[in-house]
This record gives structure tokens, sequence and C-alpha cells, in this order.
């Protein structure tokens, strides 16, 4: 399946030009009956259960409970991910990272700067 771009425009394109994406993936446990902050490195994030249970609760105390295997994407910094069982809970957090734009003038191995 492709990708839906605009017309003229490279699925790696913003506003402000061509931009580099990686993808970063990290394990995050969740102790028993401990609680895990969802801070701005969760945020947009892509969140895999490999084991336990977590749920995912907000300020006001509601909840979304999920299992090994499940997934979910952390919409915001304000939620938190919460284990209230008595094994740790194994999270696979996949996230995007920007990088900058290659310079079109990059010097090739072995190349000087004045070559």
């Amino acid at each position: 399946m492709r990708a839906h771009t605009p017309r003229g425009r490279t699925p790696s394109e913003d506003s402000a030009g061509p931009q580099e994406t990686s993808i970063a993936r990290r394990t995050v446990t969740v102790a028993p009956a401990g609680s895990l902050p969802c801070d701005d490195a969760f945020s947009g994030a892509l969140v895999i259960v490999a084991s336990g249970r977590v749920a995912l609760r907000t300020r006001s105390g509601l909840a979304l409970w999920f299992d090994t295997g499940d997934t979910l994407v952390v919409p915001d910094a304000s939620l938190s991910l919460d284990n209230d069982q008595q094994t740790p809970a194994v999270l696979t957090l996949i996230t995007r990272r920007q990088r900058p734009p290659r310079s079109p003038h990059r010097n090739r191995p072995g190349q000087s700067e004045h070559a």
C-alpha cells in the first residue's frame, strides 16, 4: 500500500522542506503496582504491550486497559501507564525521530572540503 502524498511532494517533506525520518525503538518496564507518567517521549508514540497488562489513565482516573499484544498510541503527555498486576509490564515504544536535511554539498568519504 502506498502512502498518499500531495502532488509534487515526497512523503518526507513538510513546510520546512525535506526531512529524514528514522524510527527509534525503546523498551520500558513498568514495575508491579507501579505507575509511569507519560512524558514527552511517549507523546505520539506507538506503544506495544510486550508482556503484562497496563492501564492508560487520565488525570481524572478514567482508564483503558491493554494486555499483552495490544497496541496503543499515547495522544499526549498528561496521561500515565499504570500496572496493577503482580508482575512487571514490558512495553516497546516506537517513535519517529526527525533529523535535519542533509546538505546537497556534503563531502563524500575520502574527499576534502576544498576538493
